[in-house]
């Protein structure tokens, strides 16, 4: 509850159906680029959900923080391709309309 109540943004859930088309393809590209990211570091979240990502929206872009990584786990950085990394994909891809996923998952090159 502190991480929500000091960040400025709200859930990815909850602000996506409320943006234009195009803004939900920014959004759904900055999510896939911080998903990119944190595999690419060696983070596996387990519990990687629209409502588990803050979103402070600007006109020109997204600031996402990541919340409830309780299951999270830390593998060797890299290898972003791994089976936790997938299953992470495979969490979070449904929450998304099928063009945003895509545009998600080819965000940082994955």
């Amino acid at each position: 509850m502190l991480a929500t109540a000091s960040h400025p943004g709200v859930a990815a859930s909850a602000l996506l159906p409320t943006l234009s088309a195009a803004r939900q393809q920014q959004l759904a590209a900055a999510i896939g680029k911080l998903v990119h990211e944190l595999h690419a570091l060696g983070f596996r979240d387990r519990n990687l959900d629209l409502r588990n990502l803050l979103v402070e929206s600007t006109p020109d872009s997204f600031r996402i923080a990541k919340i409830d990584s309780g299951r999270f786990r830390l593998q060797r950085p890299g290898n972003p391709a791994d089976a936790l990394a997938e299953a992470d994909w495979q969490r979070l891809l449904p929450q998304l309309p099928p063009h945003l996923a895509i545009i998600a998952r080819g965000a940082g090159g994955g």
